[in-house]
């Protein structure tokens, strides 16, 4: 199975133990070399999907589950930047959320942002997120194309979306349908 066909299998999956399974295949994937597999573990490692992860109940004290998230984060943000070194443009929506939200770095993450342009939608999204002047026109396709992956249950979508409409970014602000799109991307993680 291809990198693509292992995320999009995980995202839909129900049953933790064959999430488990699926993300190790990937995690195998990015270890032997495939970068196509780099950005999609990256992803699952970011926004807590990923399906390797101790259960929440297994983790006895808080300093241990902590750990463990920084770890992850640790894990995501190296895989994110093997990924844009290979090329893969996007990598780049992930490294600028990884600055803007986790090392609280608006700076990098415009930085990041502006060596590599892009009319992606979570790339607009991002610069949207760090203030940085987007056309109306590319706000407005970013956020169709987001509740476009959003609706076909993509959780990172949903999330975008939620935030987006949370925070009035290329769309009208909406904290109650925020809330929706926050509920949805969560429970899926």
């Amino acid at each position: 199975m291809q990198a693509a066909e292992l995320y999009q299998s995980i995202l839909r999956e129900s049953d933790l133990a064959t999430r488990r399974e699926l993300a190790q295949q990937l995690k195998s994937l990015a270890e032997s070399g495939s970068k196509d597999a780099l950005v999609p573990l990256a992803t699952l490692q970011l926004f807590g999907l990923n399906a390797m992860q101790i259960e929440q109940e297994a983790v006895s004290s808080f300093v241990l589950s902590q750990l463990l998230l920084l770890s992850m984060l640790a894990q995501a943000f190296a895989n994110a930047e093997r990924a844009r070194a290979a090329g893969d443009q996007s990598a780049v929506h992930l490294l600028a959320q990884m600055y803007r939200a986790g090392k609280a770095d608006e700076a990098k993450a415009r930085d990041v942002l502006r060596a590599a342009p892009s009319d992606d939608c979570y790339h607009v999204y991002q610069r949207l997120r760090v203030s940085e002047p987007v056309a109306k026109e590319l706000a407005e396709a970013a956020v169709k194309e987001l509740r476009v992956k959003a609706e076909t249950g993509d959780p990172v979508a949903e999330f975008c979306l939620g935030a987006s409409l949370d925070n009035g970014c290329g769309v009208e602000r909406d904290h109650k349908a925020a809330a929706e799109w926050y509920r949805k991307a969560v429970a899926q993680v």
